[in-house]
């Protein structure tokens, strides 16, 4: 089975290639660890950053008013006004996706 996604991933990572589009992957490493980086080194510049993701831990990233964020499953933009508080309520109500578990009495 790995065999066969690694083929997957080649075919992906050659169209990529060939139609000129920029990607990188880092062994070892998770895509939402090098997003995070990168932006946080790229966001306080001229170059325009869009995250392709639903994933809410992203919205942070948005202090940064070169980046966005759209979300291709929902087909929406994801945005607020304060990434700051945004990210600090989402703390406090968990992520069961991340395995994180919420304050007692959060969002009640």
């Amino acid at each position: 089975m790995e065999d066969d996604l690694s083929c997957q991933f080649a075919a992906v990572y050659e169209a990529l290639d060939a139609a000129g589009i920029v990607h990188l992957r880092k062994e070892g490493y998770e895509a939402d660890d090098v997003i995070g980086t990168l932006t946080m080194k790229h966001g306080d510049t001229n170059e325009k950053i869009l995250i392709l993701s639903g994933d809410k831990d992203f919205v942070q990233l948005q202090r940064f008013s070169n980046v966005k964020q759209y979300d291709p499953v929902q087909k929406k933009w994801r945005t607020t006004n304060d990434p700051d508080r945004f990210i600090k309520e989402h703390i406090m109500r968990g992520d069961t996706g991340d395995g994180d578990h919420s304050v007692d009495g959060a969002g009640e």
